[in-house]
């Protein structure tokens, strides 16, 4: 049971989620920001080694910044008792994932072991072994995103040593170098990945299922003896390298998870959304290593009915839900000082500016998430318990993007371009803001925007309702609109020739080389911006201040593309952009 008294005077316990061999595990309520974290406290009875290991966790994972690594908030000590803070993740471990829905297909068990990779190259390149990876170390939420637990065995590279009386590893998924008890390294930690994979697909350890004892596992670890695979498909070429007998014959982590990749990559993989947890009891852990990986146990359960439909509808109303509150800031830290921008561009969208280099103001990335509407006019009714997987597709010229759908229809996509057009991390940048996506949405309905809308703000406007059939008949007909996210774009489209508002947020307006402004009547004077087969309109609107006391404009954007010189279509965008002045609220 929870209690009403904070520890340190901050931190409020809900509910023990379990107890393992250094310690207890609590899902607890952070009252200072308002936010549900996991604490992990040592056991008073064994203070000594407790909080050694809880320390060394904080230590270790202070360490790392990652998307899929378990972020450690903080640590302190209250009376006898030391604590690690750390994010509380809804989710289950991979052992119970295969334990409750069997075993999982290879190009599942890859992506899920592409991440675990992915985890191990961070914690690798800080000098750390990780020494304890198992599927039980692996925490998967309900959107496929899988984070990597327990820092409390991990140790420096340069202090690993495993000749104490207490094993600090797991019996079923150890090296066979460490079984034999030689120092392990991280060539160990990518053997217990290959294991956990392997686990994923086979239903057991590689070391032999749940009839042979610890100590038998140990032992047919030390002499090598593997349990053939049988279930692997794609991935038997992957684990035969992954679980090689000699340390020095397996890959980098950076390799294996390249070579998940590809597998992973394969075919396309659902992922169900569950409906709200049941209240359930959960055993208690025991075993040395196991203690955070609970944090995920009381979080999510997936009972055989289907969720309702408003549960599938993750994103709420469009025009509440706030973009920003998908955007994980801080996963991109690893590769600059990221600055989230929440005033440009259309209200769908939140903007990243990501500096690679503190000196050089030119070295920036700009990432965008972006929320999209249905593909047609038409609103879907949501589809099963379906999140299909992230589209990754290889970087196109200087710009790299990831795609989540979601089960009503909507899109979350993720772009990541260098202001500058120079080499960067395109694709990494993409992938970390994707991943952070997942997690967000894991939590069910996303968080609404902080602010009211202003009266005259284009946030309320509807765009298709600026142009009339009458206007728009001459140039597309009978064309059917097609409103975007929110109402904030629409289109109408008849053969080659397209029709497009869309609502922007930007500095005021300066002149284009070739542009020039137009008289928009009432005193309203907008850029008309032709190009080779389009023309571009920008009516201004309304003036308002970013976040840092910027002038920024509230500004609606027409184009007309067509086959014809840009240049062509520009007196019939004049004529349409002065419509829609007319009816901007002033």
């Amino acid at each position: 049971m929870g209690s009403d008294e904070l520890i340190a005077g901050r931190y409020q316990l809900l509910a023990r989620l379990g107890s393992g061999g250094q310690g207890e595990v609590w899902r607890a309520r952070d009252v200072e920001l308002n936010r549900v974290v996991a604490m992990k406290r040592s056991r008073a009875a064994d203070r000594e080694q407790g909080q050694r290991q809880t320390r060394r966790e904080a230590v270790q994972g202070a360490a790392l910044t990652h998307p899929n690594v378990i972020m450690v908030l903080t640590s302190f000590t209250a009376g006898e008792d030391h604590w690690v803070v750390t994010e509380h993740l809804e989710s289950r471990d991979l052992a119970k994932v295969v334990d409750q829905d069997g075993t999982l297909s290879p190009e599942r068990a890859a992506r899920i072991g592409e991440q675990v990779a992915a985890a191990l190259a961070a914690i690798h390149r800080a000098g750390i072994v990780h020494l304890d990876v198992k599927p039980a170390n692996v925490l998967v939420t309900a959107t496929g995103q899988a984070k990597l637990t327990d820092l409390g065995i991990a140790r420096w590279a340069e202090e690993t040593d495993l000749s104490g009386d207490s094993l600090d590893f797991t019996p079923g998924y150890v090296a066979p170098e460490v079984a034999g008890n030689a120092a392990a390294t991280s060539a160990a930690d990518v053997f217990a990945l290959g294991a956990t994979v392997y686990a994923a697909v086979e239903g057991q350890s590689p070391w032999g299922g749940a009839g042979v004892r610890p100590q038998g596992k140990l032992a047919r670890a030390a002499a090598y003896r593997l349990d053939p695979h049988h279930q692997d498909g794609p991935l038997g070429k992957v684990l035969d390298v992954l679980l090689h007998k000699d340390p020095r014959r397996r890959p980098s982590a950076e390799d294996a998870q390249a070579m998940l990749a590809e597998v992973a990559d394969g075919a396309e993989l659902p992922l169900r959304v569950p409906p709200p947890p049941r209240r359930r009891r959960w055993p208690v852990l025991t075993a040395v290593g196991t203690v955070l990986a609970v944090v995920a146990a009381a979080a999510v359960f997936w009972p055989s009915e289907s969720p309702p439909e408003d549960r599938l509808r993750l994103l709420g109303d469009p025009r509440t839900v706030d973009p920003c509150a998908l955007t994980e800031v801080g996963a991109l830290n690893r590769f600059g000082q990221a600055v989230l921008d929440q005033d440009y561009g259309n209200f769908n969208r939140c903007r990243v500016l990501l500096r690679l280099r503190p000196g050089d103001p030119a070295d920036e990335v700009e990432a965008q998430v972006q929320l999209q509407g249905y593909p047609g006019p038409h609103t879907p009714t949501p589809t099963a318990t379906v999140i299909a997987p992230v589209q990754r597709p290889a970087q196109r010229g200087d710009e790299c993007e990831r795609t989540v759908h979601l089960p009503d229809g909507h899109r979350v996509r993720v772009r990541a371009k260098h202001r500058q057009d120079r080499p960067a991390p395109l694709c990494d940048v993409a992938e970390s803001l994707a991943l952070g996506v997942l997690s967000v949405l894991n939590q069910g309905q996303v968080r609404r925007r902080p602010t009211e809308t202003a009266a005259d703000s284009l946030r309320g406007l509807d765009a298709c309702a600026l142009l009339t059939r009458a206007e728009l008949a001459p140039l597309i007909g009978a064309a059917e609109a097609d409103p975007g996210f929110g109402g904030w774009d629409c289109e109408w489209v008849r053969g080659r020739r397209e029709v497009m508002i869309e609502f922007d947020r930007r500095p005021p307006l300066a002149e284009k080389k070739g542009g020039r402004r137009i008289d928009l009547g009432a005193g309203v004077e907008g850029l008309l911006d032709p190009d080779k087969e389009a023309c571009e309109a920008v009516v201004p609107h309304r003036s308002l201040s970013d976040s840092g006391g910027h002038p920024m404009l509230e500004v609606v954007r027409l184009y007309l593309r067509d086959a014809a010189p840009g240049e062509t279509l520009c007196p019939q965008v004049t004529e349409l952009a002065r419509a829609v002045a007319g009816r901007l609220p002033r």
